[in-house]
């Protein structure tokens, strides 16, 4: 039996809403030589019954017994993957229908590419495009590049769904760590840099759907960043080996980005959602940033709450007025 050229993998956990979008975009692809794994981590739905009303014989439908939660199910779902390549898509996001024969091609001309992705679409629940994430990058980028831009700042230029050479990817097992929760990716992204080169394509051909309102991870804004901290710390030796000048410019680098990222979250609460400092930042900021950096942050209190008020319509008739740009960094996960 001819294996495919890629294997496109979608865990999923009650997205029935959702999936059968996926499925479509993932079928209306030009480039056809690929197998579609779907791998249902015990949804309650009716996901299942939406994935078997598909009949094409490249999809492979598969449901776990118990709920195995991420990143174990992202790992199972590779596990079954037949091809050269594989890719993971989440269960609710939309590929441009020449996602795969635009990105396919980079790994035949860059033969040190371990993984390549493209520029995104975010949308919301209704499809509508909210934001446009595009980098300036070549279609080939240096791993040691990516890397560094990866560990010295808090947000990632790629979202889950890249194309990943799999003789690479099976190097590492597993591949995702349970240890890094929702994000078990980014570490990957790391540990493949420091191994080969990136693809790229600067075209939105991944549109990638906000999260729901009632999304776990809506409401864990400290764990999430405590998370990621966690992962740029056990990852630094990826980039520099011992202690050198390069290695104290980066963490002064990746620290400020820290600061600067507490202090846009106060800001934000103060002048457009109007939510105090509660004592869950505060013991947040306390573990996430140095003195000096809760001393910065600390100085937005002088500001009085009922400015916040006042600043707030400003800024949320400035957002809503504002044009889908250029040249953001994924933060949604």
């Amino acid at each position: 039996m001819k294996l495919p050229k890629i294997s496109l993998c979608v865990p999923t956990y009650n997205r029935g809403l959702f999936i059968a979008d996926t499925i479509r975009s993932v079928l209306n692809q030009t480039e056809s030589d690929f197998e579609l794994i779907i791998l249902n981590d015990a949804s309650p739905d009716s996901t299942e019954e939406i994935v078997k009303q598909f009949k094409d014989e490249r999809i492979r439908y598969y449901k776990n017994e118990t709920n195995l939660g991420v990143p174990e199910n992202y790992n199972r779902v590779f596990s079954l993957a037949r091809g050269e390549l594989v890719c993971l898509l989440e269960d609710h996001d939309l590929l441009d229908p020449k996602y795969l024969e635009k990105l396919l091609p980079l790994f035949d001309k860059y033969s040190n590419i371990v993984f390549a992705f493209t520029g995104i679409d975010l949308i919301d629940q209704q499809g509508k495009t909210t934001k446009r994430f595009l980098h300036p990058f070549q279609d080939w980028v240096s791993g040691k590049e990516m890397l560094r831009r990866l560990l010295v700042r808090l947000t990632c230029p790629c979202s889950l769904t890249t194309v990943i050479r799999k003789s690479i990817l099976e190097n590492y097992d597993p591949p995702f760590s349970s240890n890094y929760w929702w994000y078990a990716d980014i570490p990957l992204w790391m540990t493949l840099c420091s191994k080969g080169d990136v693809g790229y394509i600067r075209e939105p051909l991944l549109k990638m759907r906000e999260r729901e309102n009632e999304h776990f991870l809506n409401d864990k804004h400290w764990e999430s960043q405590l998370c990621l901290d966690s992962i740029h710390k056990d990852h630094w030796n990826l980039l520099h080996k011992g202690f050198s000048p390069g290695y104290c410019f980066d963490r002064i680098v990746f620290e400020c980005a820290k600061v600067w990222n507490v202090f846009r979250y106060r800001a934000n609460k103060l002048f457009y959602s109007r939510q105090k400092w509660s004592k869950e930042d505060k013991v947040g900021t306390r573990k996430f940033i140095h003195l000096l950096g809760r001393i910065l942050v600390a100085s937005l209190a002088i500001f009085p709450f009922s400015w916040g008020e006042c600043l707030s319509a400003k800024y949320v008739a400035w957002w809503k007025g504002r044009h889908v740009a250029d040249s953001y960094e994924v933060e949604e996960k």
